[in-house]
């Protein structure tokens, strides 16, 4: 099965803990969307980047057997998604399942908002009737300044 995304990148006004600032999001959303599949699945996400600055996107934790063009570490596995440019994620997780998340491998853009939680469940998970639902939360830490002004 394959499963398709598309992550628009851009510039938001937001105020997450009650204080306006600009926040890198994908979607319009902080943290940006969860993406989800099951193992084996071929994951396809386009990645539509409008933040007026390069970006990549890693995969935090999927090996990317066969696809290492995919892995999204600039400058090392892949070429900078130059601003007002497309460029389209192709993998697959292969064996792999669990709890991983996606994030900017750029400057520090994913410190300012750009990252986002990635699930790969297991169809056959012998602990799926074990319990009632699944909550997924992510934590970093969160300034008011961007983070090129802090670095």
């Amino acid at each position: 099965i394959t499963r398709e995304y598309t992550l628009t990148l851009a510039k938001t006004e937001l105020a997450p803990d009650g204080f306006s600032r600009q926040v890198w999001t994908s979607n319009g959303q902080y943290p940006g969307p969860m993406i989800r599949a099951n193992k084996g699945d071929q994951i396809v996400i386009h990645v539509q980047n409008n933040l007026g600055d390069f970006t990549t996107i890693h995969w935090h934790g999927i090996f990317q057997r066969g696809t290492t063009f995919y892995d999204g570490v600039a400058g090392q596995t892949q070429c900078l998604i130059a601003t007002g440019t497309t460029f389209t994620y192709n993998f697959t997780g292969g064996e792999q399942y669990g709890t991983y998340w996606w994030h900017s491998h750029f400057r520090s853009q994913y410190v300012d908002g750009l990252r986002g939680a990635l699930i790969i469940h297991d169809p056959k998970d012998p602990y799926l009737n074990d319990y009632d639902e699944e909550f997924v939360m992510t934590l970093s830490d969160w300034h008011h300044e961007e983070s090129e002004s802090l670095v």
